[in-house]
């Protein structure tokens, strides 16, 4: 943003290269704007959500030590793969809510996707969507709220284009399946703080 008042960290925290410099500019940028929501009296009228479109990349071409630099560190957590694959490590997202007043602090299970901001926003705001408007798209607004552990009851997470793609169905259990299908899906998004 031209003009904008921001400021870089002159030294790096992490030891993790230009990818961990990343994360910790982009965690205070965003404590920033928290900082300024609070400042303003304005968090407790603002929904916050911070979410990410795959898993993490860690090999992607970079010749940038990404790997070596990683040691123990895990940035998919418990689960396997990354980016670009059909394991939890490349769908399963982190997914934080921040609301004062109407979001307490805690962690949820719930599956959510981010498509489903859709049905869950025009609830929220007493909209009413077409039958046409936003068909993948369920209402998990109690999820998102913290007043619910239960999101969708299944999703479809789709692996590539066109012909032998493969999707991958899970629900609620943790019961999953993978199948040939055709086309392009969005993945999934997990927990609510």
């Amino acid at each position: 943003v031209a003009g904008a008042d921001v400021v870089f960290l002159a030294t790096p925290v992490l030891t993790l290269g230009p990818r961990g410099d990343v994360i910790v500019q982009f965690d205070a940028c965003v404590g920033r704007v928290l900082d300024a929501l609070d400042r303003l009296k304005l968090s407790e009228n603002t929904l916050v959500i911070l979410s990410s479109d795959n898993g993490p990349v860690v090999d992607d071409g970079y010749e940038d030590q990404a790997v070596e630099k990683l040691g123990d560190h895990k940035p998919a957590g418990p689960w396997r793969g990354g980016k670009y694959s059909n394991f939890e490590g490349g769908t399963r997202v982190p997914l934080l809510v921040r609301w004062p007043g109407r979001v307490g602090p805690g962690t949820s299970e719930a599956l959510i996707s981010q498509v489903d901001f859709i049905a869950s926003f025009a609830a929220l705001t007493g909209q009413a969507l077409g039958q046409d408007d936003a068909p993948d798209s369920t209402n998990v607004l109690p999820a998102l709220l913290g007043q619910s552990r239960t999101g969708r009851d299944h999703l479809v997470r789709l692996y590539g284009r066109g012909s032998g793609s493969r999707y991958r169905r899970s629900d609620n259990h943790g019961a999953s399946g993978i199948a040939q299908a055709f086309g392009f899906w969005a993945h999934a998004g997990v927990a609510a703080l």
